[in-house]
């Protein structure tokens, strides 16, 4: 799978120089290549910042699409732009290294299971060992379950979130406070998988589609 640009891209910021960088061979969204590392580079970042010894994450952040990432088109239609999330992490001002990888925008209803397996793959070779996934709420629990199988055993800190109205809503959508939740309980939870929601921590949950609600569940 890959990003809003049709390539697998990963964007990660610096707690220190608070600067987002993306892995990629040619320059996208505004940013500008930097020959020396391949590394694409926001004009206003210096390339002396990209030096940081606190480059590397402490959190990885996989981004699939769902309800959250929707975005209104001028006729009224729910489109995929690109992904919020690094627009989540800079207005949160995190103090944190995280890196952002953009698997795929898609409504959760369209997900593939080829598609689930993607997302599983890439949490487990990933270097970092606590993962929030953003996704959409419909199928979050077949994903989860994957997930929850796969990782059993590992190292990996695993939280699922997202939100019931987009983020392009601002202040009128849960997924600023469900992404900033999820980004702090990841640091502090054990090994395992978890859904952060409307401020809930479940490991066993369903869906009630006529509250527009999760809760916890007896059995998955």
């Amino acid at each position: 799978m890959s990003n809003e640009n049709g390539q697998a891209g990963c964007v990660r910021t610096c707690a220190r120089c608070i600067s987002f960088r993306r892995t990629c061979e040619n320059g996208e969204d505004g940013f500008c290549a930097s020959p020396a590392n391949k590394t694409l580079v926001h004009p206003s970042i210096k390339e002396s910042d990209l030096a940081c010894p606190q480059y590397e994450s402490a959190v990885l952040v996989i981004a699939t699409g769902g309800t959250a990432e929707f975005n209104y088109a001028p006729s009224g239609d729910l489109i995929f732009e690109k992904s919020v999330v690094p627009e989540m992490i800079k207005r949160a001002r995190a103090r944190i290294n995280i890196g952002v990888k953009t698997l795929c925008l898609k409504d959760s209803r369209d997900l593939t299971d080829a598609d689930r397996k993607t997302i599983v793959r890439s949490c487990l070779e990933s270097a970092e060992s606590r993962v929030i996934v953003v996704h959409g709420t419909d199928t979050v629990h077949q994903t989860f379950e994957m997930m929850a199988t796969e990782t059993a055993g590992t190292s990996k800190t695993v939280v699922f979130t997202g939100a019931f109205l987009p983020a392009a809503l601002g202040r009128e959508s849960d997924f600023p406070f469900n992404f900033g939740a999820a980004l702090a309980i990841v640091q502090v939870l054990p090994a395992g998988c978890y859904l952060c929601i409307n401020g809930q921590i479940l490991r066993r949950f369903r869906k009630d589609r006529l509250t527009w609600a999760f809760e916890a569940a007896e059995t998955e």
